[in-house]
């Protein structure tokens, strides 16, 4: 009995935190000058000005 109670607050504590994070946004912006190589790299000189954004998580094709 007593699992199964620590199993549902386990389940409650985890559902609020993932509903509290909320959704974020990110709107991408159009560059001038050259266009980009999608190759993997970056080294051209467009990449040096785009803004950076973090805190993402993959979902897809695995998590982490």
């Amino acid at each position: 009995m007593r699992g199964i109670t620590v199993g549902i607050a386990l389940f409650f504590a985890i559902s609020t935190l993932t509903e509290a994070q909320g959704v974020r946004q990110y709107t991408a912006g159009r560059i001038g000058g050259t266009p980009l190589t999608i190759d993997g790299r970056l080294d051209e000189e467009a990449w040096l000005t785009a803004q950076w954004a973090g805190d993402f998580i993959q979902h897809e094709p695995y998590n982490g």
